[in-house]
């Protein structure tokens, strides 16, 4: 999850410098947001799986419906602080 999260994070900070490069501030470029955006997906995957633990406990990823993963990873992604 936090590579994902990072390379997402870096590629809208590298589409917002193509479309209005002012809006970056220095220190701002691709490189820190995907280090901001790899911390929030570590979280997010931590806050995932003890989710998951927690409503699901025995079960194995194969048996989990794609709507409770869905909205497991939907409440683990609302927990993280903007």
């Amino acid at each position: 999850w936090a590579g994902a999260w990072g390379l997402i994070f870096a590629a809208i900070d590298f589409a917002i410098m193509i479309i209005d490069p002012p809006s970056v501030g220095p220190g701002e470029g691709p490189l820190v947001a995907a280090w901001i955006g790899a911390v929030v997906g570590f979280v997010a995957g931590g806050a995932f799986g003890l989710a998951l633990s927690l409503t699901d406990g025995r079960r194995v990823l194969r048996e989990l419906s794609a709507g409770r993963a869905a909205i497991l990873g939907a409440f683990a992604s609302a927990i993280v602080p903007a």
